[in-house]
C-alpha cells in the first residue's frame, strides 16, 4: 500500500508533514506541530497528548523519516485537522505559527484532499492496479510524493521486530541528546 504525504515549510523552516489516506483524509504529523510549538521533547508530548485537561485524539501512520543518521519509514502519531487545532492551542504556540498554519497549510491541504477524492471518485469502475497507477501518476504531477510500505512476507516477523527495535533506539538516543542540551 502507498501512502501519500507532502511536507510545508515556511519562511523560517519550520515543517510541518501531512499524510493523506488513499481517500484523501489529511493527517498531521504530531511530532512537527510539537516542534512548532516550542516543546523541547516533542516525541514524549504526543504520546501523551490524549491525557491531561484537553485530550488530543492521535492516530498512527507511516511517513518518511530522513535524519542524519537514518532514513526511512516511520510511524508517527498524527492528528486530523480538528485535533491539529486542539493541539496546538494546548501550549499556545506563537502567533505567527497558528497564522501560517491555518492561512497557508490547512487551505492548500483542503485542497489536496479534494483532488485526491475527486480522482478516487472518477476512478471507481477501473481496476485496483490501473486505480492505484493513476492516482500515482495524479499526484505526482501536483507535486506529492508517494512511497511504498513494503509488505510483510510470511516468516518475516524477526526483521519487523529489528526494524522497530531500530526505532525505539533511535528515539531513545534523540531524547538523551535532547536531555544534554538542555543541562
Amino acid at each position: 500500500m502507498s501512502n501519500i504525504y507532502r511536507k510545508f515549510t515556511d519562511k523560517r523552516k519550520r515543517e510541518v508533514r501531512v499524510t493523506f489516506d488513499p481517500d484523501g483524509t489529511a493527517f498531521y504529523c504530531g511530532y512537527d506541530l510539537a516542534a512548532m510549538s516550542g516543546y523541547s521533547a516533542p516525541t514524549k508530548v504526543v504520546q501523551c497528548s490524549n491525557t491531561g485537561l484537553y485530550p488530543v485524539e492521535s492516530v498512527l501512520r507511516n511517513m518518511e523519516y530522513i535524519d542524519s543518521k537514518k532514513r526511512g519509514v516511520r510511524r508517527f502519531r498524527c492528528f486530523d485537522e480538528q485535533n491539529a487545532m486542539k493541539f496546538l492551542e494546548r501550549k499556545p504556540a506563537p502567533q505567527e505559527v497558528k497564522d501560517w498554519f491555518t492561512s497557508e497549510v490547512i487551505p492548500q491541504v483542503r485542497q489536496i484532499s479534494l483532488e485526491i477524492a475527486a480522482k478516487l471518485g472518477r476512478e471507481a469502475g477501473a481496476p485496483v492496479e490501473e486505480q492505484r497507477e493513476r492516482r500515482e501518476e495524479a499526484l505526482e504531477d501536483i507535486g506529492i510524493r508517494t512511497f511504498h510500505q513494503p509488505e510483510p512476507v510470511a516468516g518475516s516477523t524477526n526483521s519487523d521486530v529489528l526494524a522497530r527495535l531500530d526505532a525505539i533506539i533511535l528515539q531513545a538516543v534523540l531524547l538523551k541528546q535532547e536531555i544534554q542540551k538542555i543541562k
